[in-house]
């Protein structure tokens, strides 16, 4: 980076900085431009137009103050504007009458509520025309197409649109099957294509699958899929048999609906692993995966372009009778290229006697480990350990899911000791709970992130502030504290020793938040200790939230729950404005 790029960067922060708490006050909205105006021209025109305002439009209230500002100010200002689709009539009207905001538009966003086809195909209105000078700006679109069944109607109106990347349809009251879906490949600037609880042919899916030129991301979330005669066809083997001939598609996501399972046929799916060159990110939930008792077919893997296969809640059949989660990770007869890999493991899994003779996953850099054997008499980890053993030098995180609401003592002294041995570990995220002797043991690895779920006393932190001095590796802390109700006034002074630890850039908290009788004193000299710690350490601390405080005192005040809790506001805004997040405080 050469000396006259560093100091724009620089700009770029302190205007984000000024939006976030300056412009904060309403008052002062959307007076950076003033800042602009009297910089140079170099930093001018070449740092202001990489500045972007974001606003979310909800309300027409919102959008008429957006029509207040006078035209030299919206020439100055570059706004991303989102528009929720609920009084979709009343802006469009507004709009008409400021249509040099319409360019802004960057997002549609409809929800559940009916794209107002009627608004935009009636080429005798005048919201036509209004409509089309967002054609250069237009970049997302989410809507719901109830009673339109038709696709063609809308993808006629936006096939000129130059920036339309992202289209997801839904019709989550009375799904109909769709036709014409196809014509979503004349829109040439696609490339993310999700429908949502809606019906539609397999014919269809492959014809999109096999024949688009630009879409990359396809997602088919909870969709009913039918056949030629428009009954419910449950297997996808036609549609893995389309992307096995994909040469654009790199991240495919197919959710079963919750009713039933979709399957495909082992045989099926293997030969479109081993065909497909071009296929990144492969998501199946909810599946399952058929395979005959006695076959003489080939079924290993040797795919070595996919870098996630994720299929969650899915289930691999031998027979009508064993069945077992996951597996499919073991069929690789090669050394895949997954950077991800979740594996579940579950005894009716063949593979998993012989972990480490099956294992061809050497360069995943994540491993999800999801034990499902419940309180059975074997190790936790008697699965993992080996893998770990291997030393993957390419492995930096392991994630830790479980059966197990917890996890005990004894149990996780097996799995500290494994890891202390994986010199390549940097990361760790343990879901189930763990006792907090076991988090202070855990801090004598050497790892420089940490994920953990804790329910402990208050004199945790305090504790924990003075173990975690002996280790200078640690950077990054997240603590989901599931003990019910912690005081507000209490925790925020047992934190205040881990934030002094120099190491530390990153601190997260989850908490479910309470009351304790604190006088109004109290209250500002702790607030004066917490705002003297944050400051004093700012120089290694980049990061401090606590998610549950906010949310707590925002449900409080609104339903007049515990009007007391406002006072805790200003410890919200304070974090707000020293780690530059944008300022909520709008109850």
């Amino acid at each position: 980076m050469d000396n006259i790029e560093f100091p724009k960067l620089l700009f770029i922060k302190l205007f984000k900085y000024l939006q976030y708490n300056y412009e904060s006050r309403e008052i002062n909205e959307f007076k950076i431009y003033k800042l602009i105006r009297v910089l140079n021209r170099d930093y001018r025109d070449n740092i202001a137009p990489k500045f972007k305002y974001e606003r979310d439009v909800n309300s027409i209230s919102q959008l008429q103050y957006l029509t207040c500002l006078g035209d030299t100010d919206r020439e100055m200002l570059n706004i991303s504007m989102h528009v929720y689709g609920i009084t979709i009539e009343d802006w469009l009207e507004l709009l008409a009458q400021n249509s040099n905001l319409v360019p802004k538009i960057n997002s549609f966003y409809f929800g559940i509520h009916k794209f107002p086809i009627e608004c935009f195909s009636d080429h005798s209105s005048d919201k036509l025309p209004l409509f089309l000078q967002c054609r250069d700006s237009l970049e997302s679109i989410e809507t719901s197409i109830q009673d339109i069944h038709d696709i063609s109607m809308i993808t006629e109106i936006f096939k000129d649109f130059k920036r339309l990347k992202y289209i997801t349809f839904n019709d989550k009251k009375d799904p109909n099957t769709l036709s014409n879906l196809q014509s979503i490949l004349i829109l040439n600037t696609l490339t993310n294509f999700t429908i949502q609880s809606v019906k539609v042919t397999e014919m269809e899916l492959k014809f999109i699958i096999e024949k688009t030129q630009h879409i990359t991301t396809m997602v088919i979330d909870k969709c009913n899929i039918l056949n030629d005669q428009s009954y419910l066809c449950t297997s996808l083997d036609l549609v893995m048999d389309s992307l096995s001939m994909s040469k654009v598609i790199t991240n495919f996501k197919f959710n079963s609906v919750y009713t039933y399972k979709n399957y495909i046929s082992l045989k099926c799916l293997v030969f479109m692993l081993n065909t497909n060159t071009i296929l990144k990110h492969l998501f199946l939930e909810g599946m399952l995966f058929t395979r005959p008792v006695e076959d003489s077919e080939d079924f290993h893997i040797y795919n070595n372009t996919l870098h996630t296969l994720d299929t969650l809640n899915s289930y691999l059949k031998i027979d009508n009778i064993n069945s077992h989660m996951g597996g499919l990770e073991f069929y690789w007869n090669t050394k895949s290229n997954l950077k991800t890999l979740n594996l579940t493991i579950q005894f009716t899994n063949p593979f998993v006697k012989n972990i480490r003779s099956n294992f061809k996953h050497f360069k995943i850099q994540s491993l999800v480990y999801n034990n499902r054997e419940l309180n059975r008499k074997m190790s936790e980890w008697e699965h993992l350990v080996p893998i770990l053993r291997v030393n993957i030098p390419t492995l930096t995180h392991l994630e830790i899911i479980s059966s197990n609401r917890s996890l005990k003592d004894d149990s996780l002294s097996v799995l500290f000791k494994a890891i202390s041995k994986c010199k390549s570990l940097t990361s760790l995220d343990i879901k189930p709970l763990i006792h907090a002797d076991s988090v202070f043991k855990l801090t004598k690895l050497n790892l420089t992130k940490l994920n953990l779920n804790v329910s402990s006393q208050l004199s945790f932190y305090q504790k924990l502030a003075l173990v975690i001095r002996e280790n200078v590796s640690i950077k990054e802390i997240s603590i989901k504290d599931t003990t019910s109700r912690r005081p507000i006034f209490e925790f925020i002074q047992s934190i205040l020793s881990l934030i002094s630890h120099a190491p530390l850039t990153s601190i997260s908290f989850s908490l479910s938040c309470n009351l304790s009788n604190h006088t109004d004193e109290e209250i500002d000299h702790l607030y004066s200790q917490f705002e003297s710690t944050l400051r004093g350490n700012l120089y290694h601390l980049t990061n401090l939230n606590i998610s549950g405080l906010y949310s707590y005192i925002q449900f409080s005040f609104k339903y007049k729950i515990d009007i007391e809790s406002q006072k805790y506001l200003k410890f919200i805004n304070l974090l707000h404005q020293l780690f530059l997040i944008q300022n909520t405080n709008k109850l």
